[in-house]
């Protein structure tokens, strides 16, 4: 282990020896630094081989060890970590926890790593039982928290959570003691310095990396430890919209070969400029896989203030001609030589759509379609260095309004051309300087705009195009649609009711797939599909070349089915061929709101040929009642429908929500009795008594007249084919009797007749 002498900040000499009998800071260094391959201790991550020199380690002591010393460390680390920048550290490990989130300290870490480039590393702190929370300085977003995990690949004894970023061994890990000696640790100040270590080894092979490369290259080429585990599996899409992110171990257990290989991989001696157009993305050819979206994720964002320096997240555009909305692009020099400024970004957008040609969709050949938004000139870039270019967009809103927005940057440079390729896809994924971004931000509040066009109005949504391209063969379409893999539970399939509106062409093209292309979808209505599966497909669809059509992605929250889950993911995907030719993405976000439930009244019971009139129930705010019949035909629109049924039918109420579309369902049941007594003439009657019925359904039936009070009763067979009998009553003593129907054994309707 090669070192450097450092200091003690915590009695201010320069003494930073660590001869105490925890001997803390050694064990740590010997971790990272120790040299392999010659014959002594252990080997160290990044500590050399043989005789080769490996990373220099710069011992800056802030303290002794213990709980005790917590708070008093703490007032050390602001000075530690400015020390340690300002005497050339490059990696800093910082295998400590201090109790409060300083002011200084955060800002100590802002200077390391936004205005020295040095890659921060943490523990994420020592604990017992699980539901621990990573430590302070770990949880700072500019550090990189490490969980210990142990032989099993577990996280053990350790915080975990949304902020933590990797484990890396940390239990039962061997450790280097002064005098010669050594120990078996379990914590996660061992397992931090395996991470600082693998950096150190990326930094080695490839010094032109930035500290944000070197921390996207150690989370994205983490092993996902026990993802497919069946017992205790670690789910990776704890949070809808963190990709790749588990609670309990980060985004994995480090991998050092993955990752230097990675490294090594993006190192350039000629220029490369390059825009990501997937989190994995690191600018060299499959370095993310080609049934990845290249489209949902990149360097590009928007926002609606001039922030899009500060604010990274891509939110809600909005629509207007009266202001500007603010593209942001984010160019990287991936490479180990300098640009020289004569580089040039190009933006453009486009109608959202799964799929696109180059350039007629994009280039103003039809304006109402696409267009260029603008070009920057690049500064020179240093090695490893990267700038955000802003562009103001106004936009118009007539021909954007209902659709979302694609937006593809490309970088024109004499010295790092791009290939051209007729499918768009493919020039995309083959060039790293053409990047894009084909999502939708949708905010739900009380209050938004409907959608309404083409004289109906539709749930919260956008229109999409879908097709074919120009220049490519005209195979058949897949159709895609998906909420993220390995989420379980709070997914917008199960929370909302999501259609698909279809334009009458891509209705007919529909009309012409057998139901074993579709998967997930079931047709409720012409030109309506609704997506009843977390996976659903419809396959060959069989367009012309640079054929599309369009159709409406809509949703409605379900208010019996909504959980405390309030963002949302989903993905529509193209492909062709089975290769994924586009996407349209979607982060979805809904604000808390208080149930209603709908309430179609009680179950009502009438005769052939009568009516009755069903009531909902008000739910207390503006809304919108319709009545479905049993065909899911809408027959009604109000609260009071009368309703004719001619045999027992069910109908189904929905209730609509005015301020923000929320959607809930209620069903009741009109019973329909098709045996009646329809006419007793006449009534009062002495002699001859006519009466009509209902029995046509029934295999027999006959009459009952029995006196309302005192005992004896007559009965009559009546004809099942025929509708009126004749009686004669004048034996029958004066007084109120019952006349009862009774068909297949069973009374079924009755009426009160007076003899006199």
């Amino acid at each position: 282990m090669t070192g450097e002498v450092g200091i003690f900040f915590h009695n201010n000499n320069n003494v930073a020896d660590d001869t105490t009998t925890n001997a803390h800071g050694t064990g740590v260094a010997g971790i990272l630094g120790a040299r392999s391959n010659n014959y002594i201790g252990i080997a160290g991550v990044s500590g050399g081989w043989g005789s080769i020199d490996g990373v220099k380690v710069m011992n800056v002591k802030m303290g002794e060890p213990g709980v005790a010393n917590i708070n008093a460390n703490a007032n050390a680390l602001d000075d530690a970590i400015v020390y340690a920048v300002e005497n050339g550290a490059h990696i800093l490990n910082m295998s400590l926890r201090v109790s409060t989130n300083f002011v200084s300290i955060n800002e100590a870490i802002e200077f390391a790593y936004n205005d020295s480039n040095c890659v921060l590393v943490a523990g994420s702190g020592n604990h017992t039982g699980t539901a621990n929370p990573v430590d302070y300085p770990a949880n700072n977003p500019l550090v990189i928290s490490v969980a210990s995990t142990n032989t099993q690949d577990r996280t053990e004894n350790c915080g975990t959570g949304p902020d933590l970023d990797l484990g890396a061994p940390g239990i039962s890990v061997p450790m280097l003691k002064v005098n010669d000696e050594y120990e078996i640790n379990r914590a996660t100040s061992t397992a931090s310095p395996f991470a600082a270590g693998i950096a150190g080894l990326m930094l080695s092979i490839n010094p032109c990396l930035d500290n944000e490369e070197v921390g996207n290259v150690l989370k994205r080429r983490a092993d996902q430890v026990h993802k497919n585990n069946p017992i205790n599996p670690y789910n990776y899409n704890t949070v809808q919209t963190k990709t790749g992110h588990s609670n309990m171990a980060g985004y994995g257990r480090v991998n050092a070969k993955r990752a230097v290989n990675t490294a090594e991989a993006m190192k350039k001696n000629t220029l490369d400029l390059y825009i990501k157009d997937h989190y994995s993305d690191f600018g060299f050819p499959q370095s993310y896989p080609d049934t990845s979206r290249f489209d949902d994720w990149s360097d590009i964002w928007v926002r609606n203030q001039a922030d899009g320096r500060d604010s990274l997240q891509m939110e809600e555009i909005e629509y207007s001609s009266a202001s500007p909305a603010y593209v942001y692009v984010r160019v990287r020099n991936k490479s180990c030589v300098a640009s020289n400024g004569s580089d040039t970004l190009n933006l453009y957008w486009t109608k959202s759509s799964s799929g696109n040609s180059w350039p007629q969709n994009w280039d103003g050949t039809d304006t109402t379609v696409g267009n260029i938004i603008g070009s920057v000139r690049i500064p020179p870039l240093a090695a490893g260095e990267d700038s955000i270019f802003e562009f103001p967009w106004t936009i118009v809103p007539q021909n954007v309004n209902h659709w979302g927005i694609c937006l593809m940057a490309r970088i024109a440079s004499s010295a790092d051309p791009i290939v051209p390729n007729p499918d768009l896809s493919v020039e995309i994924r083959s060039n790293n300087n053409i990047a894009a971004r084909n999502l939708k931000v949708m905010d739900i509040f009380p209050g938004r705009e409907h959608p309404y066009f083409e004289g109906k109005e539709y749930p919260y949504g956008i229109k999409i195009l879908s097709g074919t391209f120009a220049n490519t063969p005209a195979l058949p379409v897949e159709l895609r649609f998906d909420v993220p893999y390995g989420i379980t539970g709070g997914t917008l399939v199960e929370e909302a009711e999501i259609k698909l509106f279809l334009s009458e062409e891509l209705w007919q093209i529909f009309l012409n797939t057998s139901s074993s292309d579709r998967e997930g979808i079931d047709v409720v209505g012409e030109k309506e599909l609704l997506i009843t599966s977390p996976h659903a497909r419809i396959r060959n669809l069989i367009f012309d070349e640079n054929e599309r059509h369009w159709f409406f992605f809509g949703f409605n929250f379900l208010t019996e089915e909504v959980t405390e889950t309030y963002s949302y993911r989903y993905h529509i995907t193209e492909l062709i061929d089975n290769e994924i030719k586009g996407s349209m993405n979607f982060n979805i976000n809904r604000e808390p709101r208080e149930e209603f439930e709908a309430d179609a009244g009680p179950d009502q019971y009438i005769y052939q040929g009568q009516s009755t009139q069903a009531q909902a129930v008000d739910i207390n705010e503006n809304a919108t009642y319709n009545w479905y019949d049993s065909s899911d035909s809408l027959i009604y629109s109000g609260k009071t429908p009368t309703l004719s049924p001619t045999v027992t039918e069910q109908y189904k109420l929905e209730v609509i929500a005015e301020a923000d579309l929320y959607k809930d369902y209620d069903e009741m049941v009109v019973q329909v009795n098709p045996y009646a007594i329809t006419a007793l003439n006449p009534n009062p009657a002495s002699t001859n008594l006519t009466i009509d019925y209902d029995a046509d359904e029934a295999n027999s039936a006959y009459l009952i007249v029995q006196p309302v009070v005192g005992g004896g009763s007559n009965n009559y067979i009546i004809s099942t084919s025929q509708n009126q009998t004749s009686i004669n009553v004048s034996s029958y003593a004066p007084g109120v009797y019952a006349i009862l129907l009774v068909c297949d054994g069973i009374v079924v309707d009755s009426e009160m007749l007076t003899i006199q």
